[in-house]
Formats: C-alpha cells, sequence, structure tokens
C-alpha cells in the first residue's frame, strides 16, 4: 500500500512540475504525451531502485506501524541518510524535525530561534530537505546534502550559512559560502551528480507531503505538525 502511495506522489509531482514549466509552449500534444510517459517510467524506475539497492536503509513500514510511537520518530526511522544534518543532544528527550527551503524567508527567521532552543533545552533538531519554492531551491538542497558527504561538520556550516545570509540567496553567494567553508570543490563536483542526492530528496519529498506538508517551514515536534513559522515561546511549551 505504501509503495502505491510513494509512486503516486512522485507521478503527480513529476507532471505537476511539467505542465508548470511547459505551460507556455508549443509542444505537439504526441511529443508532450511521450515526455509524461518519460517522466512518469524515470519517477518509477527511480523508486524500484530506491526499494531495490539501498533496501536495508529505506523502510516505509515504520510511518504505519506503531501509532503510540511519536511521528518524528517515525520519521528517523525511515531512511538514516535523511538523518546527517543534525544538532543537540542525541539522547533528548524532545526531537524536533524541520522540512526547510533554502529560499524561504520564514525558514530564515525561525533558524536562530530553533539553534537556540538546541542550547536552551533538552532537544535534538534535524534538518530535511523540501525544496518546494523554485528551481534554485533543489540546487540549494542538493550542495548541502552534497558538501555532508564530504563532512557532516563543513555540511552544518553551509547550512547555517545559507540559512543567515543577508537578502536573498544567489548561486554566487553560495558559491561564496563553499569556498569559505574550505570545501573540496573537486570532489564536490562529482558528488553533485550522484543519483543518491536524488534519491534523499524524494524521499524527504515524500515524507513532507504525507505528513501534510505543503510549504516551509513544516515543524514536527515530537508527535505534532506544525506548518508555518511559530514563535520560539510556543515551541518550548510545546516540548516535553
Amino acid at each position: 500500500m505504501e509503495i502505491a502511495l510513494i509512486v503516486y506522489t512522485l507521478v503527480k509531482h513529476s507532471l505537476k512540475k511539467y505542465f508548470f514549466e511547459k505551460k507556455d509552449t508549443m509542444l505537439s500534444f504526441l511529443n508532450r504525451s511521450k515526455t509524461i510517459i518519460k517522466i512518469a517510467f524515470i519517477n518509477i524506475f527511480l523508486l524500484l531502485a530506491i526499494n531495490s539497492q539501498v533496501a536495508a536503509e529505506i523502510n516505509f513500514k515504520p510511518l504505519f506501524e506503531n501509532p503510540e510511537r511519536d511521528l518524528s520518530l517515525k520519521l528517523l526511522d525511515v531512511m538514516p541518510e535523511l538523518n546527517i544534518l543534525s544538532v543537540g543532544n542525541d539522547d533528548a528527550s524532545n526531537i524536533i524535525i524541520e522540512f526547510i527551503d533554502y529560499n524561504c524567508g520564514y525558514c530564515k527567521k525561525i533558524h536562530t530561534e530553533l539553534m537556540e532552543i538546541t542550547e536552551e533545552a533538552d532537544v535534538k533538531l534535524y534538518f530535511f530537505q523540501f525544496p518546494v519554492l523554485s528551481k534554485t531551491s533543489k540546487l540549494y538542497a542538493r550542495t548541502v546534502l552534497a558538501v555532508a558527504l564530504q563532512n557532516i561538520n563543513k555540511a552544518l556550516d553551509v547550512h547555517h550559512s545559507m540559512m543567515t545570509v543577508s537578502g536573498s540567496l544567489t548561486e554566487n553567494k553560495v558559491s561564496d559560502i563553499l569556498k569559505r567553508t574550505d570545501v573540496n570543490l573537486n570532489q564536490f563536483a562529482i558528488d553533485m551528480q550522484g543519483v543518491e542526492l536524488d534519491e534523499m530528496l524524494e524521499v524527504s519529498y515524500f515524507l513532507a507531503k504525507k505528513i501534510g506538508g505543503k510549504g516551509t517551514p513544516t515543524l514536527v515536534i515530537n508527535n505534532q505538525v506544525v506548518p508555518g513559522y511559530i514563535p520560539k515561546n510556543t515551541i518550548l511549551d510545546m516540548l516535553k
């Protein structure tokens, strides 16, 4: 059942994206149909690749089992690779998962407050990619994930710099951040081509949609889903 839901989500997302990007073109119906079919089969192939090549690491069953378990813990159970960007106490009694987009103004607004919460309360904070606002959103998400393949601490530094940059984020600003963080740019260029980044983004996208995420930030605070920005004190009041 869950596999059918994943296929539906991936194909629906691709078709919506395709028609949005191509709505002003004059492609023939035949070419349009061929492209749609290709997109659908690519997504199905990606899904099959995810479930066959890394089946030991990706298991969607936790989302549908054990109703007594906090949703945050279920999300962390699905794919360990998604959990690499995190700060706070590993044994914390509270877990916050933030689904983020680096072009999201409210993500930037809440970022500093969430970081303060990890210093003030017993919280483990995870960052899951949910690039939905623009074409560059996916590029920036892939950038952080690619850096994480080199060095987790550098990836966290890049993440923090991208969230606290003055003004809107641009590709030039990201390039400067990578240089300042001393990222191995040759290895970074190679890692940016890796299919595992697409797999991670597809899974985190599915998870965000599964819990009702429509935009960013989407927070999961223990067992509660919170859409959009909320103040720091409100988050503190929701903790155990």
